[in-house]
């Protein structure tokens, strides 16, 4: 029947296969470009995170309290199994202008509600001044603690940041302290 109404409308079966093979040939391109695109996006290899043409050290979890998940706009991130808790990292080496350390503080906030600034200071990381940042804020509603740090080098940021439930930040904050005392950019 699908050929008829092909025939009908003017086009014959020959045009109709070559469209679909040529459907065919985009729709596998596509794939191959969304896959190539989500693998470029970095691995973890061994105490180090490797994107484009940088790689930084990350601190080594323990596996019986942390679990990597993915979280949108994170190179890297962890959950803690017992729920609530996250360590992320993220870079970015595109465009980005030149905005201050408490602009790009406030782009990580983005989402959050009820904003509460506990807290901030500059100290330097891995040769550069970074902006570390507590603050108290919703998210759908939740009350949570965040830590945040963001730094520039080298043409890029580079953010990390550690959330807890309201109350508890102090669980998990000595990873997070080891997060910013170990961190170093390589570029290669």
């Amino acid at each position: 029947m699908g050929f008829w109404v092909f025939r009908y409308r003017g086009i014959g079966m020959e045009v109709f296969e070559k469209a679909m093979r040529w459907t065919g040939r985009v729709c596998v391109l596509g794939l191959l470009s969304l896959w190539a695109v989500a693998c470029s996006h970095g691995r973890l290899r061994g105490d180090s995170f490797e994107k484009g043409g940088l790689s930084y050290r990350v601190v080594a979890l323990d596996a019986a309290h942390w679990k990597q998940v993915g979280v949108s706009g994170n190179d890297l991130a962890f959950a803690s199994k017992e729920g609530g808790f996250l360590l992320a990292w993220n870079s970015s080496c595109k465009e980005h202008g030149d905005p201050s350390l408490e602009i790009l503080t406030q782009h990580l906030l983005i989402g959050f509600t009820e904003r509460e600034k506990l807290g901030g200071e500059r100290l330097e990381l891995d040769g550069r001044e970074g902006l570390r940042t507590h603050y108290v804020a919703k998210m759908d509603g939740v009350a949570r603690e965040l830590e945040l740090f963001v730094l520039k080098k080298g043409g890029c940021v580079f953010d990390m940041a550690y959330i807890a439930p309201l109350g508890r930040g102090g669980v998990w904050r000595g990873e997070f302290e080891r997060m910013l005392s170990e961190f170093q950019v390589r570029f290669r």
